[in-house]
């Protein structure tokens, strides 16, 4: 099987990784990407988290925009990308679905447009 797994992009070049992810979004299966993180610390991995998370939030919101995908669909999307994914490549931890996000994840993965 064949994936593409982020690994340090987020941590090497964020703006790279979303270039990147804009266009796999839009052309690769979405069960075939994995949102992973390789990391040396536990600092690394946190910020490679973020990075992640805040990048795949921008898309998705774009992504609703410009395609009117429900934002049911973008949860379920986001939620396979950042573990679901992984969980059925090594048959290890939980699955997530969409509407777990808000609650394992508050404020971490932002795909509702923020009111100011």
């Amino acid at each position: 099987m064949r994936l593409i797994d982020t690994c340090w992009l987020p941590v090497l070049n964020p703006s790279y990784f979303r270039e990147a992810l804009a266009s796999w979004l839009n052309y690769v299966p979405l069960h075939k990407i994995m949102l992973a993180h390789d990391s040396t610390t536990v600092e690394m991995a946190t910020g490679s988290s973020l990075f992640s998370r805040a990048i795949l939030g921008q898309l998705l919101m774009e992504q609703r925009t410009n395609l009117q995908v429900p934002l049911s669909d973008l949860r379920s999307f986001a939620a396979d990308l950042m573990q679901n994914n992984a969980v059925h490549v090594y048959g290890i931890g939980k699955e997530y679905h969409g509407s777990d996000l808000q609650t394992v994840n508050p404020g971490r993965i932002v795909i509702e447009p923020q009111h100011r």
